[in-house]
């Protein structure tokens, strides 16, 4: 595993998530229930504590007519979430956000609560976007959060995207995006994503910043996640705020050598395992964190965006191999569609037919020193030594060695800064904390 910083840093806002896993848990495949958005399946979770575990497992076996044991994980009903509540609970309870205790407890309040309050990021925001202007769902979240921002697109999407955010949203207008049209169709060239990102890149030198934002398309909503006392769990609240962007800014402002940081996506951020607030020195995807002067240069690139695929990883690991530090944060977190499960972007060309062999065995022919091609979700998937990277990055000599490295004179004050964000409480409509 990665290096990590699992404490509460100094001046940052609070963001510990311990663990708090149930003692045993089912997965439920409902083949009657319509999948979310961006998922292949509906899945809903049965949680059991340990005490009287046995007796309670056995109940639901006869409840859902299943053979079940402790070793079993995965289970496929023909029902839905509301036949699924029937058989469990005789109808008295319901199942919400698609998972439950057995015997019955009310869930954890995760969309309770919201994060409003603080200031916006400081550093210039772009996502890029490609046939997709009838969902925008990067820039609707972005509206609520009331965050600037730049949706870069082709010349042959611009007018399409011009009319969508010439109109409104939740029945207010967009306000915060600006929609720019990129200086060719760069899908044309075949190379994925990666000419847009390098001229994204550009633009962002040009505006002065010393880093930049760059998000996917495909981001519904952000997340902040931490324990919460009164409710004696972990959870998952939507950030109605840039605040947690300008957090992110603060803490890679503080070091010589961030070179990329960002946010995890936040199906890897379950609340009950536990996670660190942040993890040093691994890859940086979908949301990130860019310093606007880094160079990595390669044969075949100038030392930025290079390739076809896994464009996040390869400039993480290009970071790392030569000093750098990567920061990924776990307490902020952005919901992100699975890949390959929503039409546009680069689902349609890069993803198809063997694309994920393709981009797997790319990686490894860009990085022969620390990536293997191995099986992983029933597909192949590519599998980074980051051990390796972070040695390799050490034995360089460069940028102090994937060690972080305060700037000269930086002062951190100790405890907690909210960054002005403050948790409000939607059930009843006033303040929280």
């Amino acid at each position: 595993m990665p290096e990590d910083l699992g404490r509460q840093p100094w001046g940052m806002p609070y963001g510990h998530i311990p663990k708090l896993t149930s003692f045993h848990t089912l997965r439920c495949l409902l083949k009657r229930q319509t999948p979310p958005v961006g998922k292949a399946y509906s899945l809903n979770t049965i949680h059991f504590k340990e005490v009287n575990f046995s007796q309670h497992l056995a109940e639901v076996a006869q409840r859902l007519e299943q053979k079940l044991s402790r070793s079993t994980k995965t289970i496929t009903l023909d029902t839905d979430e509301v036949g699924l509540a029937q058989r469990l609970f005789d109808g008295e309870h319901k199942i919400a956000h698609h998972s439950t205790y057995f015997p019955w407890k009310e869930n954890d309040p995760h969309s309770r609560y919201v994060y409003r309050g603080g200031a916006g990021p400081s550093y210039p925001v772009y996502i890029i976007s490609k046939g997709r202007w009838d969902n925008p769902l990067t820039a609707r979240a972005l509206e609520r959060m009331k965050v600037p921002y730049t949706i870069v697109v082709e010349p042959g999407d611009y007018m399409a995207y011009k009319a969508v955010f010439a109109g409104a949203y939740l029945g207010r207008p967009y306000q915060y995006g600006t929609v720019h049209k990129a200086g060719e169709n760069f899908s044309e060239r075949g190379q994925g994503s990666i000419p847009v990102r390098n001229y994204v890149w550009d633009l962002a030198i040009k505006t002065g910043a010393q880093r930049h934002w760059l998000m996917d398309d495909n981001i519904p909503s952000f997340n902040r996640t931490h324990y919460v006392e009164k409710h004696q769990c972990n959870l998952g609240m939507r950030a109605e705020t840039g605040a947690i962007f300008r957090a992110v800014e603060s803490f890679a402002d503080r070091y010589e050598n961030v070179a990329i940081t960002g946010l995890n996506n936040s199906q890897f951020v379950v609340a009950k395992q536990g996670r660190p607030y942040l993890c040093l020195n691994q890859r940086v995807y979908s949301c990130t964190l860019i310093q606007n002067d880094l160079r990595l240069p390669t044969e075949d690139s100038d030392g930025r965006w290079r390739g076809r695929y896994n464009e996040d990883t390869d400039l993480c690991i290009r970071a790392l191999k030569t000093g750098w530090c990567t920061v990924l944060f776990y307490t902020f977190n952005a919901d992100k569609v699975s890949t390959m499960t929503m039409r546009g972007g680069n689902t349609d060309v890069l993803y198809a037919g063997d694309g994920r062999t393709k981009m797997a065995e790319s990686l490894r022919a860009q990085h022969p020193d620390v990536v293997k091609v191995g099986k992983r979700w029933s597909r192949d998937q590519h599998v980074v030594d980051y051990h390796t990277c972070v040695a390799l990055g050490k034995a360089s000599g460069q940028h102090n060695g994937c060690a972080l490295k305060l700037k000269e004179g930086t002062v951190i004050s100790e405890g907690v800064d909210e960054f002005g964000m403050r948790r409000f409480d939607l059930d009843m409509n006033r303040w929280d904390c």
